[in-house]
């Protein structure tokens, strides 16, 4: 599923990753010099700091958190009740085309 999503994103993306909310590898794009466990964790936390936030806002679920950074863009997104995707873009991505094959994953895993 990983590798379909990058397939269809194109080179936009640099990586992106499945992990469990406790912050383990599910799998992984990323190249292999990147700490893929650390921002396995981070992103599991960043997820659940948002939902929290939004919990005690009252505006509903987390959907995706997006920060913006220098070179590119981190989008972190609940799949579920257990699974985070943290995906790390290039600089100007087509984030519509992004936000849409972030949605085929939700969807598709909605079963799991």
């Amino acid at each position: 599923m990983l590798r379909e999503f990058m397939e269809a994103v194109g080179e936009s993306v640099i990586g992106a990753l499945l992990a469990s909310r406790d912050g383990t590898i599910i799998a992984s794009s990323f190249p292999a010099e990147k700490n893929v466990g650390g921002l396995a964790r981070l992103s599991a936390l960043v997820s659940t700091m948002a939902e929290k936030l939004c919990k005690d806002l009252d505006r509903g679920s987390h959907e995706i958190t997006v920060i913006e950074l220098e070179d590119g863009y981190l989008l972190i997104t609940p799949i579920g009740r257990r699974i985070v995707l943290a995906v790390s873009t290039s600089e100007n991505p087509p984030l519509g085309l992004i936000f849409l094959e972030i949605e085929r994953i939700k969807t598709r895993m909605k079963p799991v």
